[in-house]
């Protein structure tokens, strides 16, 4: 994706292998952008509230959510406005809940909803609508905003992670679940720095150290 238009640009999306750099570059994009006083907003990687993505998001049948409302009544209210419905289905923000309540959510049920996590709790096809339809809600929002979005590694990591990773779809259904979200995007303009790093297998081993 390119850009011969800068001063159009709703979104600038910072992507390159663990330990390449992506927060860094994301937060000095942000202050520059600050500094320059244009209005941007940064959502890094694992951030709850993230528009265009689902971080600790599960996807539920309703039938098992009534069965845990039922089970789990006396907390379940700490986890009621987290909800959103999809048809025989429910969209779960519980990592969120969970901060909301300050952890009064048991383990337990904390566990049974992760359980059906977005990203490797669902089958493939599942999650590539999800995520369609969360890049196509984000698009929806941004069009009205006179500010530029900066986003760390949901365009191509995330995905990667999901598909090749976790769920081994092949590089063709990758591929192809990608260049649905570029379409996606195209209209805000958008800017995609990718971070290579001279050894892949030196910053991969210090990244595996670290953690």
């Amino acid at each position: 994706m390119t850009n011969t238009s800068p001063e159009k640009t709703k979104l600038v999306i910072v992507e390159g292998i663990p330990g390449s750099g992506k927060s860094t570059l994301s937060r000095y994009i942000h202050d520059i952008l600050n500094t320059h006083k244009v209005k941007s907003e940064l959502f890094l990687e694992g951030d709850l509230l993230h528009p265009a993505d689902y971080e600790s998001v599960a996807y539920m049948p309703n039938q098992v959510l009534d069965r845990l409302r039922s089970i789990y009544s006396d907390v379940f209210h700490y986890i009621d406005s987290f909800i959103t419905l999809d048809g025989n289905d429910s969209i779960i923000a519980y990592a969120l809940a969970q901060q909301s309540a300050q952890n009064r959510i048991p383990s337990s049920l904390y566990e049974e909803i992760r359980h059906y996590e977005i990203y490797d709790g669902i089958p493939v096809e599942k999650y590539c609508e999800l995520m369609i339809n969360r890049w196509k809600s984000f698009v929806k929002g941004q069009r009205g905003k006179e500010m530029i979005t900066i986003f760390e590694c949901c365009f191509l990591q995330n995905p990667g992670c999901a598909l090749l990773a976790r769920h081994d779809a092949g590089n063709d259904r990758f591929i192809q679940h990608v260049l649905q979200i570029a379409g996606q995007i195209q209209e805000l303009h958008p800017i995609l720095f990718y971070l290579k790093p001279t050894d892949v297998r030196e910053t991969i081993e210090r990244v595996r150290q670290a953690g």
